[in-house]
């Protein structure tokens, strides 16, 4: 017996599920993606700022770097030598066009002085 025909049907039937399947990785990877970039600007921010704490109009100079950066609602807290910085932003599915998908950012880092050595991490 030939068996090409049912082979041919198989793939007809799976090749959608796949280039899904594929379509949704690709997506879930342009999203860490972007979130990862999100996380090292607010790491470089606090960074700068732990280094430039005694400056004059510090958390306007944090507020215009994050503010160049990236986007979404940012909040910018200094006090007691340590920084905390929150940012809330949507970035969209790639096919966003097609449904009414998007991601949510939620980012929140503080920076602190320990032993002359700048610690950041998650809050």
């Amino acid at each position: 017996m030939d068996d090409k025909g049912q082979s041919l049907v198989i793939f007809v039937i799976l090749l959608p599920v796949i280039l899904l399947l594929m379509a949704g990785i690709v997506d879930i990877g342009n999203f860490l993606v972007e979130k990862n970039s999100y996380e090292n600007e607010v790491k470089s921010t606090i960074n700068y700022g732990m280094k430039h704490l005694d400056e004059e109009n510090i958390a306007q100079k944090l507020n215009d770097l994050l503010d160049s950066n990236i986007e979404g609602k940012k909040q910018i807290n200094i006090e007691n030598e340590t920084i905390k910085i929150k940012v809330n932003a949507t970035t969209k599915s790639l096919f966003s066009d097609i449904i009414d998908f998007d991601y949510q950012i939620d980012i929140s880092y503080i920076g602190y002085m320990d032993n002359d050595k700048i610690i950041i991490k998650k809050e």
